[in-house]
């Protein structure tokens, strides 16, 4: 089993791990800051994706990038990995999906049904019948009382109360110390007490690609189909789409890290029907480059 991230929140993944009787081989980051961590070897995305897929767990806070490691992983055929911690009570029957964590001290009663990818921290407690949504986070010491319905990717910040029967919408923020006495649409942040929306907004905003995104990159096939991948990406991850230049740095300024670069060459391998870089080619740094190799190499299949 490996654990997706290397900062405190995979240390404590790391703990309950261990709790379990689960070995876990190592960590994994977009890009290695230091070989180890917490004692264990530290891969890149990219090693990663070049070994044999097995267990995972992805062990970061911000939702939206948890859910698109999650999805990057799972289409390269990594199975999400759950975890309870020994000290966490959970009632018989409860659904738990693949790659949700319960911490130490956590409570969830009967009838509740916990998506994918959740964060259920220290000392929580779901009430009887509740539903979290896929990638929730509900951070320590926060409470939700009976059938308490929670949208995908929203934030219930610490000893943040939400009271029962209450559905929150998806992508909200409810801040620390919040009491929730009433309904919450998706994409607003709110706290105080009673908790009030205080802004409009997507927490962890995810742009659309604009329609004109492949007419405005259309020199040929072979570029439009890896702006289309790389947009998919960027899109996926929550960042802006764009139109590119030859000239625009992968890892600079297109924003590409690691964990991108390889996914990106499994899903041009998969449009394109090659991996030029199997047979030894080296690195290339910008989108032109890029666009290059796979003409070539498009061209030397041909003859």
């Amino acid at each position: 089993m490996f654990i997706f991230g290397a900062a405190g929140h995979a240390k404590v993944v790391l703990d309950i791990a261990r709790g379990t009787g689960a070995t876990v081989e190592g960590f994994i980051e977009s890009e290695v800051g230091a070989p180890e961590f917490a004692g264990l070897p530290v891969f890149t995305a990219a090693e990663a994706l070049n070994r044999a897929a097995g267990e995972l767990i992805v062990a970061i806070g911000n939702p939206q990038t948890r859910k698109s490691a999650t999805e990057r992983f799972a289409q390269q055929g990594w199975r999400m990995k759950s975890l309870v911690h020994p000290r966490a009570v959970v009632a018989a029957g409860v659904h738990l999906g693949a790659g949700t964590v319960v911490m130490a001290g956590a409570v969830i009663n009967p009838g509740a049904r916990i998506g994918q990818g959740v964060i259920v921290n220290t000392n929580a407690s779901i009430d009887h019948d509740c539903e979290l949504r896929d990638f929730v986070q509900i951070c320590p010491g926060a409470s939700l009382g009976g059938a308490v319905r929670i949208g995908e990717g929203t934030w219930i910040g610490v000893n943040a109360c939400v009271i029962q029967g209450l559905s929150l919408g998806a992508w909200t923020m409810v801040g620390a110390g919040a009491t929730v006495v009433e309904e919450l649409p998706d994409e607003v942040v709110a706290y105080g007490v009673p908790a009030k929306i205080q802004r409009r907004e997507r927490y962890f905003p995810v742009e659309s690609a604009p329609a004109s995104t492949a007419a405005a990159t259309a020199k040929s096939s072979v570029q439009d189909t890896v702006a289309d991948v790389i947009n998919t990406i960027l899109r996926d991850s929550g960042r802006d789409v764009r139109v590119f230049a030859s000239a625009d740095q992968l890892m600079g300024n297109i924003g590409l890290d690691s964990l991108d670069l390889a996914v990106m060459t499994v899903s041009l391998e998969q449009r394109v029907g090659l991996d030029p870089f199997r047979s030894g080619r080296g690195a290339v740094r910008s989108f032109g480059e890029l666009v290059a190799v796979y003409e070539e190499s498009l061209r030397d299949v041909a003859k």
